[in-house]
């Protein structure tokens, strides 16, 4: 709640004039959404239901307009709501009601809306989404910021990773940690598998 009034704090000097010069506060509403209702907020401000899923909250001086998610009715007006909804049935609702609107619906939206329909229903959370971002777009990195995110990846993640992936990293970085039994076994491993390629090379000419 603190970062959203901090946000329009410095929204509305944006939007405004100059400084000196705000627009008024009644030009702006706050909104804020989330999948569960938020007892622990509920209990500590003043708090006033206004219809099913959605509150007043004062804070201060200001009043947020608090949406839960998961207390919506399923109307498809809420529909892009309940994708985002803790409740697997409300998100069933969301997958089949949801229609884009809007060319400029958010990238996150889209992504989420077109999983539900090549994949079927799941329970997709937030982390999934960056897993999936970051395998999308990781492609269009330079090699250099390929090398760094690489770099910044542990130990056990880097083992899981194909070798192909790894060329771009020094061979000390991908030796770090390892012990000298492991390098060798590696070694003996992959010296084995050489004159087995070599001797075929030679038949072949």
């Amino acid at each position: 709640m603190k970062e959203l009034i901090g946000h329009y704090v410095a929204y509305r000097k944006l939007v405004s004039p100059s400084p000196a010069q705000l627009l008024p506060e009644d030009d702006f509403r706050l909104f804020a959404v989330c999948a569960r209702f938020p007892h622990n907020l509920s209990g500590q401000v003043p708090w006033q239901e206004q219809q099913p899923g959605v509150y007043h909250c004062q804070w201060g001086t200001d009043r947020v307009t608090v949406v839960v998610a998961g207390q919506l009715p399923c109307e498809s007006r809420n529909a892009p709501l309940h994708l985002f909804s803790a409740s697997p049935e409300l998100l069933r609702f969301g997958q089949s009601a949801y229609q884009q609107r809007s060319e400029n619906t958010s990238a996150m939206l889209g992504q989420l809306f077109e999983r539900f329909q090549t994949e079927g229903f799941a329970m997709y959370t937030i982390e999934d989404f960056k897993r999936d971002y970051i395998k999308e777009h990781f492609p269009l990195l330079t090699q250099e910021e390929q090398r760094e995110v690489l770099e910044s990846l542990p130990r056990k993640v880097l083992e899981s990773l194909p070798p192909k992936v790894l060329e771009s990293l020094p061979l000390e970085k991908r030796l770090a940690g390892a012990s000298a039994k492991e390098i060798r076994k590696y070694l003996d491993r992959l010296t084995a598998s050489r004159p087995a390629a070599a001797s075929k090379q030679r038949r072949k000419k």
